[in-house]
């Protein structure tokens, strides 16, 4: 209101004049803005938290000070809602200082007691209100409006939701207990402003710890992976990973498997934690679930909340461990299976996709440092095995007494390798029994002389069964029989003469599943020069009995008979000649076989030196033998005359092996040039030229037509040769004789045959077929080298393909072949 004074001509006040204005609108407006002012200026300083601050707490803290102080509350708090562990947790909370009567509130819920108003906000993620005259319905739906109106004496609420993510949300929760409160329009534009901004600043946070975090896993698993490829032994560094992923994930415990495919279960190895020095005697029994065999067959990291509910891990395995939840991790590489790691927490909790993602990358980069590290391993142990056979091959060929030669490799297997016994056992076919004859190691029933049965105990399987047998825990099988105390693993390779079984050798460990590929591969090249060192002590008897039986003649015969005995001396002397070549030759074979330990390559050139060296030898012998027969052949009797033509028969069949051996080698080594080939042509061409040999035979021929191929001619006329003369050849005697040449569709590729109506063989022994000097069926009867189809799978192997056969006794054979593409030479 403004007064004006009216006055009169003397300047008196005669009256007073008021004049009014209403100025309501404009105080409200000038309230607004103030308002408005106090809302930019908090939303600024919430800002000035956020940029300094690379901590989600402070942030939290200021806010919630910040919008109480601005918005006059008595109490202003955060929570996050955490709906896959359905909790409500209170992050911060502020009170009103100026009334120490409000007392804080800040604690965490079951999500359950506020279900109605949280999943409300969840499904609509709008804000909610209640006042306690204005209950809202969903608090009154749970029942925390009681506790909320009543027990915390709230009158005024306001729930704003923000910072949504898949596992819940943030809350800013508003109180009034002293009054009642309505929230205005501004208000909420206010809080819906401060929601969005520190939504950001979690979002930035949480991006920022995701890289941090990124970082450091990464530097440390790189920092693993070298210290495993640091370690010089396979079990350091499995155990060196152990060691580290545990820190890495903070697991309580973290076990390394190792997985053997050969009897598909799995071998504990290194764990980290209380049981570190017990895990790698652990076994699992038979027919339970191990984690290494679910992760491997699913392909994926294993989460395992619950480990006693659980399809992946039997019951009675988790029993054993503190563990209660897991994280499997899967260990393969390039298609091969190496084993898991499993990190174990003793309290059951669950796993959040980051950390899967994390475990899931750490497999890949742990599996490649197993990998490596098993290679390298398998290479050293490979490598220092070969060369130890490799001198136990060179002392074997010196000895020319079977018990002092196998005795001598018994006990240098278990000196060089480390075995708990070693057993050289010879076949007693008659008796059908197998006897020691080397016997190195732990003391026990076996000593030399000892004899089993075949079919007998392990040892006595692998001989029936005429193949390799390992065993990774001897107590699991029912036919051991415990020569020695301490057995936990055995392996027996078959040891042979001329592709006959001629008896085995026997390894036993102390340790669980002891032998891997390597000593397969170490032990079958012993047993094969153990068979070789056999065949020449054979020989060499027959040769020494030979002579006595000359020398006893001659000592009986007349005077007259003199220049004879000074003939079989010369015959001895070409012997010893023999033998000298054949160690000189040995001497020449011990230069080549040291490249053995590099390369397939190198084992095909120390064939062909090996069969090439021969030669000389050999034409010592029948030009020996033939000037014999030439020059004093009219002087001895009948029985000499033959056994002069049994010596040159044997190296004319010999020689033809060696050629044979050498044509396998030249196949081996040949370049493979890939080119569109006829087979149908190819096959006619082979045909004609057996027809042209044997004019008389009747024999049904059918070549189907257009069969074409794309690979090296040269090589797949060998192939069509030596399957093609078979066929001709095992179908003598049938009348008429049929040979089919044609191909079929197997397993989705084309298969090409060569099929007879001959003498057939028994499917028994198939895996004979292709073996170099491998026979089914009597020499005298259907002669030849014995090197034809191992060349021909040679071949077919070069090509990337695959050669098998079927057949049946008397009923014929059909040889099947494939042709891929050529692995790179």
């Amino acid at each position: 209101t403004h007064l004006v004074p009216l006055r009169d001509e003397d300047g008196n006040v005669t009256e007073v004049m008021g004049v009014a204005r209403d100025v309501t609108e404009r105080k409200q407006m000038e309230r607004a803005l103030e308002e408005q002012l106090s809302f930019a200026r908090a939303l600024n300083a919430i800002a000035a938290v956020v940029i300094e601050s690379e901590e989600a707490e402070p942030i939290l803290e200021e806010t919630v000070r910040i919008v109480g102080e601005t918005m006059g509350l008595d109490r202003c708090l955060i929570y996050r809602g955490d709906f896959r562990r359905e909790l409500a947790i209170g992050l911060c909370e502020w009170l009103n200082p100026a009334d120490p009567s409000i007392e804080p509130t800040r604690a965490t819920y079951p999500l359950d007691m506020f279900r109605g108003g949280a999943y409300e906000m969840q499904r609509t993620r709008r804000w909610l209100e209640s006042h306690d005259d204005a209950v809202n319905p969903h608090f009154l739906e749970d029942g925390s409006a009681s506790v909320l109106h009543k027990d915390m004496r709230i009158r005024s609420l306001l729930w704003y939701p923000f910072a949504f993510h898949d596992e819940g949300y943030y809350v800013l929760v508003l109180n009034q207990v002293q009054r009642r409160r309505s929230w205005t329009q501004e208000e909420v534009a206010f809080l819906d402003s401060v929601s969005r901004q520190v939504s950001i600043a979690l979002e930035k946070l949480r991006l920022l710890d995701e890289r941090r975090e990124h970082t450091r896993f990464v530097t440390k698993l790189n920092q693993i992976t070298r210290a495993a490829l640091e370690a010089d032994e396979y079990h350091a560094v499995l155990q060196t990973i152990a060691d580290h992923l545990g820190e890495l994930f903070g697991a309580d415990d973290c076990y390394i498997t190792r997985w053997d495919e050969d009897t598909a279960s799995t071998i504990p190895t290194a764990a980290y934690g209380e049981q570190r020095e017990t895990y790698p005697q652990m076994r699992p029994e038979s027919g339970d679930t191990t984690l290494t065999e679910s992760v491997l067959r699913v392909g994926l990291v294993l989460a395992v909340e619950d480990v006693f509910d659980t399809p992946y891990l039997s019951r009675s395995i988790a029993e054993r461990f503190p563990t209660r939840s897991a994280l499997a991790l899967p260990l393969e590489a390039g298609g091969l299976k190496l084993g898991a790691a499993i990190l174990g927490w003793n309290n059951q909790r669950g796993f959040e996709g980051a950390e899967i993602a994390r475990a899931e990358q750490a497999a890949v980069h742990i599996a490649l440092a197993v990998a490596k590290a098993r290679l390298l391993d398998e290479t050293r142990r490979r490598a220092e095995q070969m060369k130890i056979v490799h001198e136990l091959s060179q002392r074997m060929i010196s000895m020319l007494d079977v018990d002092e030669m196998l005795q001598t490799a018994a006990e240098a297997l278990c000196e060089r390798f480390g075995y708990l016994t070693a057993q050289f056992y010879l076949l007693d076919a008659e008796a059908g029994e197998l006897e020691a004859r080397g016997v190195a190691g732990a003391g026990g029933i076996v000593e030399r002389g000892y004899r089993q049965k075949v079919g007998e105990g392990i040892t006595g399987r692998a001989a029936a069964l005429g193949r390799m047998v390992k065993i990774a825990d001897v107590t699991r099988e029912e036919d051991f029989i415990a020569c020695v105390p301490g057995v936990r693993s055995e392996l027996v390779v078959p040891i042979r003469v001329h592709g006959e079984l001629a008896g085995v050798l026997n390894v036993e460990s102390d340790q669980l599943n002891a032998f891997d590929e390597a000593d397969v591969v170490a032990l079958e090249a012993l047993a094969g020069q153990v068979g070789r060192a056999l065949e020449i002590a054979r020989l060499l008897g027959e040769l020494r009995q030979h002579a006595s039986e000359l020398e006893q003649r001659v000592a009986e015969r007349t005077q007259d008979l003199q220049k004879r005995v000074s003939q079989v001396e010369r015959l001895n002397a070409s012997m010893r000649n023999l033998l000298e070549d054949l160690r000189a030759a040995n001497r020449r074979a011990e230069e080549t076989a040291r490249y053995l330990e590099q390369t397939n390559a190198e084992l095909r050139s120390f064939s062909y030196s090996v069969s090439h060296d021969l030669r000389a030898p050999l034409r010592h012998i029948d030009s020996w033998s033939r000037a014999l027969q030439e020059d004093y052949g009219e002087q001895l009797d009948e029985q000499a005359r033959r056994y002069l033509a049994h010596v040159r028969s044997e190296a004319k069949r010999m020689r033809e092996m060696i050629e044979a051996l050498l044509a396998l080698s030249r196949v081996s080594q040949a370049d493979l040039r890939r080119q569109p080939v006829n087979l149908t042509e190819l096959a006619r061409d082979v045909v004609r030229r057996l027809q042209e040999a044997e004019p008389d035979r009747r024999v049904e021929i059918e070549i189907e037509e257009g069969l074409a191929a794309e690979g090296d001619a040269r090589m797949l006329e060998m192939v069509l040769t030596n399957l093609l003369t078979n066929a001709w050849k095992f179908t003598a005697g049938r009348d008429p004789a049929r040979i089919e040449v044609g191909s079929v569709e197997r397993e989705g590729e084309r298969a090409f045959f060569v099929r007879d109506n001959g003498v057939g063989f028994d499917m028994t022994y198939a895996d004979r077929l292709f073996g170099a000097f491998q026979r089914l069926h009597d020499a005298s009867e259907f002669p030849g080298t014995g090197v034809g189809l191992a060349t021909v799978q040679r071949i077919i192997h070069r090509h990337g393909g695959r050669v098998w056969a079927e057949a049946e006794v008397d009923k014929g054979a059909t040889f099947f072949f494939t042709l891929g593409r050529a692995p790179a030479e």
